[in-house]
Order: C-alpha cells, then sequence, then structure tokens
C-alpha cells in the first residue's frame, strides 16, 4: 500500500506574484510612456536621454514613478534571495515586505533631508542631476536583476552556484554604475565640489550601512 511522504517546502507563491505585478508595470511603462520608454532603452544614447527629462522631472513624473515601483520591488526581492542564501534567512513575503518598507522609508526621508541641504549649501542642481541619472542607471540596473531572478527561479533546479554568481556580477554591475556617474558629474563640481563629496559619503553611504546592520534583525519573523 502506497504512503503519502509531506514535503516540507517553502510557499513561494507570492514570488510569481511579485514577478507578475513588475512585469505589469514593465508594460504599463512601456504602453502609456512609450517615447521615453523608448529613449530610457538606449543605451548608447543616454546623454541624449539625460539632456532631454533630467529638467523636465514633473513631466516624467508617470514613468518615473512607475519604473521607481519596479525598480524597488526587483530590488527587494534580489535582497530577500541574498539573505535565503548568504543568511540563512527563509525566503519569506514579511521579509520582503520589511525591506520594501525600510527601503523607501530610507529614499524618501533622505531625499527631503538632501533637498533642504541642496538648498542651503547651493549645490541643488548638481544633486538633482547625481540624483537623475543615478535614479535612470538605477532602474536599468532593477531590469537586468528581474531578468536573472525569473530566469534563476523558474529555469534552474540547483541553483546555488548560479545565484551566487549573479550576485557577484549585479553587485559589480551596480559599483560600475555609481563610478560611472561620479565621473560624468565631475565636471559639473567647482568651488561646491567638496559639499558633493560630503553628500556621497554621508547621505548616500551612512544610511544603508545602517540598514545592514539591522538586517540580522529580521530573524524574529522566522518564528
Amino acid at each position: 500500500m502506497e504512503e503519502w511522504i509531506l514535503i516540507n517546502k517553502e510557499d513561494d507563491s507570492w514570488i510569481s506574484l511579485i514577478f507578475l505585478l513588475n512585469f505589469l508595470l514593465f508594460v504599463v511603462a512601456k504602453t502609456r510612456y512609450n517615447p521615453q520608454f523608448k529613449s530610457f532603452f538606449r543605451y548608447f544614447d543616454t546623454p541624449l536621454y539625460f539632456s532631454n527629462y533630467s529638467d523636465n522631472l514633473i513631466g516624467t513624473g508617470g514613468f518615473n514613478s512607475i519604473m521607481g515601483l519596479f525598480t524597488f520591488s526587483n530590488i527587494c526581492l534580489f535582497l530577500s534571495f541574498s539573505l535565503k542564501y548568504f543568511a540563512d534567512t527563509p525566503l519569506r513575503f514579511e521579509i520582503f515586505l520589511v525591506l520594501f518598507v525600510a527601503i523607501f522609508s530610507i529614499v524618501l526621508l533622505r531625499g527631503l533631508f538632501i533637498q533642504l541641504v541642496g538648498n542651503f549649501t547651493g549645490v541643488t542642481s548638481i544633486i538633482n542631476q547625481y540624483q537623475f541619472r543615478i535614479l535612470t542607471y538605477l532602474k536599468r540596473w532593477a531590469i537586468f536583476i528581474f531578468m536573472g531572478l525569473v530566469f534563476y527561479h523558474y529555469a534552474l533546479d540547483d541553483a546555488s552556484t548560479y545565484f551566487k554568481s549573479f550576485f557577484a556580477l549585479a553587485i559589480t554591475v551596480y559599483i560600475i554604475y555609481q563610478i560611472i556617474v561620479v565621473i560624468q558629474l565631475f565636471k559639473y563640481i567647482n568651488q561646491n565640489g567638496l559639499y558633493f563629496i560630503l553628500y556621497i559619503c554621508t547621505f548616500k553611504i551612512t544610511p544603508w550601512i545602517f540598514l545592514i546592520k539591522r538586517l540580522n534583525q529580521l530573524e524574529f519573523l522566522i518564528l
């Protein structure tokens, strides 16, 4: 007589839902903001995209909001998978949600504070240029993350080696993007360069160091 064997498997249906929502956001951005979407994807014509859209943040708010949500979601999913492999943390929706709220809060509060500091120090234009360029590259990075995670989650059975390689490649690409933006903006830096460097060191890096130190507190979600 055959016996049923209960297999203990994590419920990952929420991951498929996140993938679907991200895909729908991508489609909406393509459908409703087709001109900017096409310009956004012209990697070899990035300076033209910056010149056309960096000074018109209000007019491009819809596209930026949709792709921003797409970016936040994929980054949090990427971090959730990373915690699973490097910190042995269960892949659960609660952890994804905590990461999403934490990262969104940090970005929002930092953005508001940066605007106040920029107005006070007179480097608002430099900071805005830096933010727009970083967000542009970050959105492209999120698309790369999205495709890599979909392939990893659905196409591979034993994918620990793949994910570690993918993680290393993703972090390398992210660092390269950061360096590219800083190099591009050096021509705008003059007497206010010191303030810009302080911004990079303080407001860009510090919040993420704080978040990383608090990630171990996610253990309470395992219980």
